[in-house]
């Protein structure tokens, strides 16, 4: 894996950049570095393969802040000591767009369906919407782009494909996702906090016949 970069965005924010593609090894890199913080980082956002750092420049100099980055940043120094959750998310496989994903892939709907739930997805960011999971891991042979034109209204709990990324609309929204199915699952709560998966965690989508089977 390539060392990161350490960028300065502004008098309090470092920009942590590993390679520029969709990892699992970057994936437990970013996440490494944010459990491996300092109270002096006041928060942590991160993205595919960056981490932006808010330090809090009263108690630590920019050099201090980039010193901790690049002592607890390499993953060598930090595998295994995260421990990160599994969610079953059952899915109506019944979407709008589940023959469009066949047909743009030459394959059948039972096969977009075999190859959704044969895979077991990262949580690689949250952004969009609260709680909305972009999902890393997604089969090749399901690699569709997004609709020309987006919809103007996607039902929560729709489970769509875009590219080589998967997710899950934790409300109603407009997207211009292609969608396959829909799930009960919450994946916004008005609970503390109110995303119960995190970044990191892993997904396994499950065929059911209708919403509320187990």
């Amino acid at each position: 894996m390539k060392k990161f970069t350490v960028k300065p965005m502004g008098d309090s924010h470092l920009l942590v950049e590993f390679d520029d593609r969709i990892s699992p090894r970057i994936l437990d890199a970013v996440t490494m570095l944010c459990a491996n913080s300092t109270p002096y980082f006041v928060q942590c956002i991160t993205g595919y393969n960056t981490v932006l750092v808010q330090y809090d420049p009263l108690a630590m100099t920019m050099d201090e802040a980039t010193n901790i980055i690049c002592k607890y940043g390499a993953l060598k120094k930090s595998r295994g000591k995260l421990q990160h959750k599994t969610h079953i998310v059952n899915v109506v496989y019944n979407g709008p767009d589940i023959q469009r994903v066949a047909d743009k892939n030459e394959i059948s709907i039972q096969d977009v369906i075999k190859l959704h739930t044969k895979r077991d997805y990262r949580v690689y960011m949250l952004g969009f919407l609260p709680g909305f999971c972009y999902l890393g891991g997604l089969h090749e042979k399901l690699n569709t782009p997004r609709l020309n034109t987006p919809r103007k209204h996607i039902p929560k709990g729709s489970v769509g494909i875009a590219g080589l990324q998967t997710g899950v609309y934790p409300l109603d929204s407009p997207g211009g996702w292609n969608i396959i199915g829909i799930t009960d699952f919450d994946f916004f709560v008005k609970d503390d906090p109110p995303c119960p998966v995190g970044v990191g965690d892993k997904i396994i989508f499950k065929q059911v016949n209708c919403i509320g089977d187990q």
